[in-house]
């Protein structure tokens, strides 16, 4: 599993990069709605933990096994599409973040 992370690390750093250009693009509400899913995320390390232990313990496929199916073409389409968004953010959802996580 680790050396899989090791492998997938350069791509996943790449687009968290490329995320945290729109989110500077978009502006303040884009760049605190990305903080705060980080704060989300180490609230719920110990869930998260507790899941990938539970898939690591049923699994039946190799990490191998798993990546070599996969379709390695990243989505350029896509952030191309995002980076040419003008105006209000169609991604917004309405009434802005869920006040659980705007408070604390």
């Amino acid at each position: 599993m680790y050396s899989t992370l090791a492998g997938l690390i350069p791509a996943l750093i790449f687009t968290e990069a490329l995320m945290w250009g729109y989110c500077v693009l978009r502006g303040w509400p884009f760049i605190r709605a990305k903080l705060i899913s980080y704060r989300w995320v180490l609230a719920q390390w110990p869930k998260i933990q507790e899941r990938r232990r539970l898939a690591e313990s049923v699994r039946v496929i190799s990490d191998w096994g798993l990546l070599k199916h996969l379709s390695w073409v990243y989505a350029w389409d896509r952030f191309v599409l995002l980076g040419r968004e003008r105006g209000r953010s169609q991604r917004q959802p309405s009434g802005g973040l869920p006040r659980e996580m705007l408070n604390g």
